[in-house]
């Protein structure tokens, strides 16, 4: 039990957005939350500040002529008609803070305590406000009050205002105490109707997010079933591209990818076909001419020679072949091992051209060569190799009587090389095949010839490493054309 290890299962996509989606948007409300409260609060607030304030202030202005006349009576009924109106509780305080009239006749004659009453008696300010949280009894405020419940607690403002006589410049305090709860039981509601909102809004986003990444997740899980499927050989799988923008894009990247490796496997497995015919047919050539050989025990001198010549011209085409076979993998695996140079290219076609002239003569053939001098930056021994098999396919394949013409020509950027034939042409089917490996288009005359049908796979492939391009035109009885496209060499200008 020691050697296992047991892994911590990781959460999917699904759950890590959903969590994330969730934190970010519960994070979200709870600050609009607290700000829709406190902003709320405080315009409340300031509305009944306002409001109680300048009530405040009106019965300080209508009190104080009959402040100085010390008339309890008088004052109670002032301060009891604006205590009424503010649904409140209001007291005179005079100087020292002795309570001088309180419209609940509870307080007459004691010391109030409060920071707000505090303030304007020390002369810190004429006029302050502080709020209590205060336990209600049915004395304490005035009876059918509309902004108290109807028991319990509830939130106080306490509203005090300075009081100078205009004679002896002798002051007192006037305190106005009026709840504030109905304020705090709206703000409270909306708070409440808020985070049921916020509530159901989060749930909807989680809801939405997981079902998207889960979404997602089906996906990816479909992507891996089919790269799985890749992985133990089935390149014929293919994935749905009806996705989401960027699922659907790597769909279609995905297809391509498997189309090219199917289309990758069946070339393998139908380049290992062709190979092991090419190379079984010499060998069993060889094997019946030698076992006739040995089968016969007085064959004449005259036979063992004609045997052994054909053996020895078996054993040169399984050469051949096994030298094609061995260029056409070095070419694939050397792409980037070119040994690019400044090559002349119109000195090196001559070059190959006066190296297959005397092939040609042997079949009455004609080379003709035009050119002008142009350079291309390429591997010098890979553009021999192209040039070669092209002129070479081309004599091979021309009747006896007839021209091969190669020519050599510049465009601005390019060099451009045509190597004609006038012999009996390809078929237009045969044409998209013609750079297959171990495509023939008449197996018969091809082996004839002693073609591996390699020649022209390796063209195509030195071509495409010098990031060129390489064209077919043919008619039937008219003969061939074969065209070769290069970069030209940017650090060379073209001769005249």
């Amino acid at each position: 039990m020691s050697g296992i290890i047991l892994r911590r299962a990781r959460p999917g996509i699904s759950v890590l957005l959903g969590v994330t989606y969730v934190l970010i948007v519960v994070a979200v409300l709870t600050i609009i939350t607290l700000s829709v409260t406190a902003y709320l609060g405080n315009y409340f607030l300031s509305v009944r500040l306002k409001e109680q304030r300048k009530a405040l202030e009106s019965c300080a202005a209508e009190l104080l002529p009959y402040a100085e006349s010390s008339d309890p009576d008088t004052l109670y009924t002032i301060l009891s008609a604006h205590a009424t109106a503010c649904n409140g509780r209001l007291l005179l305080l005079n100087e020292q803070g002795r309570t001088q009239v309180d419209t609940f006749c509870r307080l007459n004659g004691t010391v109030p305590r409060a920071p707000e009453i505090e303030r304007v008696l020390t002369g810190q300010t004429d006029a302050d406000v502080g709020y209590h949280h205060l336990t209600l009894s049915d004395s304490y405020m005035t009876k059918n009050n509309d902004y108290l419940p109807s028991a319990g607690s509830c939130w106080t403002a306490y509203y005090t205002q300075a009081l100078v006589s205009s004679s002896a410049g002798s002051g007192g305090v006037l305190v106005l105490a009026a709840p504030v709860q109905d304020i705090v039981d709206q703000v409270s509601s909306v708070t409440r109707w808020i985070v049921l909102f916020s509530v159901l809004f989060t749930a909807l986003v989680a809801l939405i997010t997981f079902y998207v990444g889960h979404s997602m997740t089906l996906s990816i899980r479909r992507f891996n079933r089919a790269i799985a499927k890749m992985s133990a050989g089935d390149f014929s799988v293919r994935v749905s591209e009806n996705e989401i923008a960027e699922f659907g894009d790597l769909a279609k990247a995905f297809n391509m990818m498997s189309e090219k490796l199917e289309n990758l496997d069946a070339s393998r497995s139908q380049f290992v076909s062709d190979a092991s015919h090419e190379l079984k047919t010499p060998l069993a050539s060889m094997k019946i001419l030698s076992e006739s050989l040995l089968t016969q025990e007085d064959a004449p001198v005259e036979l063992y020679r004609e045997f052994m010549s054909d053996i020895n011209s078996e054993v040169d085409r399984l050469s051949l072949v096994i030298n094609d076979l061995l260029t056409l993998v070095k070419t694939e695996k050397d792409t980037e091992a070119l040994m690019l140079t400044s090559v002349e290219l119109g000195a090196l076609i001559r070059s190959i051209v006066d190296t297959v002239k005397p092939l040609a003569r042997r079949k009455h053939i004609t080379v003709s060569y035009e050119y002008r001098d142009v350079c291309v930056r390429a591997d010098e021994l890979r553009m021999q190799q192209l040039f070669t098999n092209l002129i070479d396919n081309a004599i091979k394949y021309s009747p006896e009587n007839t021209t091969v013409t190669v020519t050599l020509s510049a465009s601005v950027n390019h060099a451009v090389v045509t190597v004609a034939d006038q012999g009996i042409g390809i078929a237009p089917e045969h044409l998209p095949h013609l750079f297959e490996r171990f495509y023939r288009v008449d197996k018969a005359r091809s082996r004839q010839a002693g073609g591996t049908g390699l020649g022209l796979a390796i063209v195509k492939q030195i071509v495409d490493q010098h990031a060129g391009t390489i064209e077919v035109k043919s008619e039937l009885k008219k003969g061939t054309v074969f065209t070769v496209t290069l970069p030209l060499d940017s650090g060379k200008e073209l001769i005249p």
